[in-house]
């Protein structure tokens, strides 16, 4: 509506659009960030069932392994699909690496196997520590037997995407 005196859109007008404007992009903003962050799980006490309440099958993770082997210390990005891990690349040279060296590398369930499965009352050393917010081991750390060299093994774990 226009004042006839100034020729100006009325003051009301110009109100009611500018409140219409506001609740417009406040309801683009609220839609466009629904949705886009993860729920926090992380007050469950246990790592797994923190871990198994995201329900992630398919995620990237930045993984190093620590142990007397080919391509040890170096960062990988693990690719994960479907809980099976698909890719293994080299960050520097974004090369992937041949698959039957893929096997060097862990998923995260595959890692909660390894915890599980060792008895601490036989290991030399056992250290685990976990992601706060996901539960996925960020380090993981064996050494079966004091006495023989170089068979101990450990993985780290950070960088989560999903």
């Amino acid at each position: 509506m226009m004042n006839p005196m100034t020729g100006l859109p009325s003051p009301l007008v110009n109100r009611t659009a500018i409140h219409s404007l506001i609740l417009l992009l406040s309801v683009i903003a609220f839609s466009c960030s629904k949705g886009t962050t993860d729920p926090d799980y992380s007050s469950i006490p246990d790592p797994q069932a923190r871990w198994h309440a995201y329900n992630f099958q398919s995620y990237t993770i930045e993984q190093i392994r620590s142990c007397f082997c080919a391509k040890a210390g170096t960062v990988f990005q693990v690719v994960v699909k479907g809980n099976v891990i698909v890719d293994v690349i080299d960050p520097s040279t974004k090369s992937s690496l041949p698959a039957a060296e893929r096997q060097w590398f862990k998923t995260v369930d595959q890692l909660f196997d390894i915890v599980h499965s060792v008895d601490t009352a036989t290991v030399a050393a056992f250290h685990v520590e976990y992601d706060l917010r996901y539960g996925y081991p960020k380090n993981l750390y064996v050494d079966p037997n004091s006495q023989i060299a170089d068979e101990e093994f450990g993985y780290g774990n950070s960088n989560l995407t999903h």
